[in-house]
């Protein structure tokens, strides 16, 4: 019997039985199987690489809307034809938030389908603005009525506002990119060879995101994912930017219902960050035909409607956005706007050591505020990401 391979960036006894389901189906109507391999995010990328080098393994994967492009670069992917393309749907069918990942910067072929969508937005405990009188559907429109709402709650809880500095985590560019973005400032030109966040727009964006620090836990240490999200949890912090996971979490908790009413979601002051995971077929792959309908069936609107609230991810299928789950929450009523209003990066070879090197600047950007709250944002920024512009715009130079 026929094997298809496809490797998964994730596993969660939630979420196995629905892939499950359809690898079934796919048996039963198709006749071949499908054996699926899971990896966690913190090896995934070393797996895509030995596939893309070796050119054996899976014949289709998920992978991280930033990767895409460095995977093609690396000429290890499988471009998608006109015809395999119209049985999966028009482009129309999926959100244009998440098709704009799909091709290059330069190169207009479709390298890559849209799997899974998350898109950054605040979350924040609804008692805590309403002590102070917040509104939340104003609380957090500009980056300055950020600061203003966090403010006002530090009347009521010593840290409004919580966010990652861990300098592992490229989380910090997601989240600072709304606040880049708000000011009209971007991080690459659209040709993708200039870096711009060191330009005035996007500098005035990054002081007011990292002027946030104040109304953050003093700690000393850098703050991860869990940490951070831990605080919020545990009701230390007021309010955080994550992504459509954290519901899923807090029910994994045991979080009552009345808990998770109190939970409500902004969008932040500029575009959200839209990412999530795409489906690729790989080069050297003997089965392209079954790797396309495998794809077909895992971005069906019924499948997404029922695996994305269980996987804490979105949908990128537009139908499945009007099915009742998420038609009748108005946390997802948020969430479906972010994903509509929402931007992406740029698709070029190198972005990955753009986001590499961006991370590791912020990172040492957040390292400086922690140890001297009181010192000059404008200072250290100049001392940290100026360097890393430079050499960065040297490096898409050649």
């Amino acid at each position: 019997m026929l094997q298809l391979q496809i490797s998964l960036a994730r596993e969660t006894g939630a979420t196995l039985p629905y892939l499950q389901r359809v690898f079934d189906r796919v048996r039963q109507d198709r006749g071949y199987s499908v054996e699926v391999t899971f990896h966690g995010w913190d090896v995934i990328w070393k797996e895509l690489v030995n596939t893309a080098i070796y050119k054996r393994g899976a014949d289709l994967s998920d992978t991280g809307s930033t990767w895409i492009a460095a995977l093609v670069a690396m000429d290890a992917l499988r471009p998608f034809a006109r015809h395999e393309i119209d049985q999966l749907g028009e482009p129309s069918s999926f959100l244009p938030s998440a098709w704009q990942n799909v091709s290059l910067v330069d190169d207009p072929r479709v390298w890559a389908i849209p799997f899974l969508a998350d898109a950054r937005v605040i979350y924040y405990w609804r008692d805590m603005l309403q002590q102070v009188g917040l509104d939340p559907q104003t609380a957090f429109l500009s980056p300055e009525q950020c600061e203003e709402t966090c403010a006002r709650l530090q009347r009521v809880i010593a840290v409004p506002w919580v966010d990652i500095t861990d300098p592992n985590r490229h989380d910090m560019l997601y989240h600072a990119a709304s606040w880049i973005w708000a000011k009209g400032g971007d991080f690459l030109s659209r040709d993708g060879k200039h870096i711009l966040v060191g330009e005035p727009a996007a500098r005035a964006g990054l002081h007011t995101y990292f002027g946030l620090r104040r109304f953050m836990p003093r700690t000393g240490q850098p703050l991860d994912n869990v940490h951070a999200i831990n605080l919020f949890f545990d009701r230390q912090a007021a309010a955080l930017m994550s992504g459509p996971w954290l519901f899923s979490n807090m029910k994994a908790r045991g979080f009552a219902p009345e808990h998770l009413a109190q939970v409500g979601i902004a969008l932040p002051p500029g575009p959200p960050f839209v990412g999530g995971t795409y489906l690729i077929v790989w080069q050297h792959t003997r089965h392209p035909d079954e790797a396309i309908e495998l794809i077909r069936r895992l971005t069906r609107p019924e499948f997404q409607a029922e695996f994305c609230p269980e996987a804490g991810l979105l949908p990128v299928s537009q139908e499945a956005w009007a099915t009742d789950i998420f038609a009748a929450d108005q946390n997802y009523k948020v969430l479906f706007r972010a994903m509509m209003n929402g931007r992406s990066f740029l698709n070029i070879p190198l972005w990955g050591i753009v986001e590499d090197k961006l991370t590791l600047a912020f990172g040492q950007i957040w390292a400086d505020l922690i140890a001297q709250p009181d010192q000059d944002i404008e200072a250290v920024l100049a001392e940290h990401l100026d360097a890393a512009v430079s050499r960065l715009n040297m490096t898409l130079a050649q």
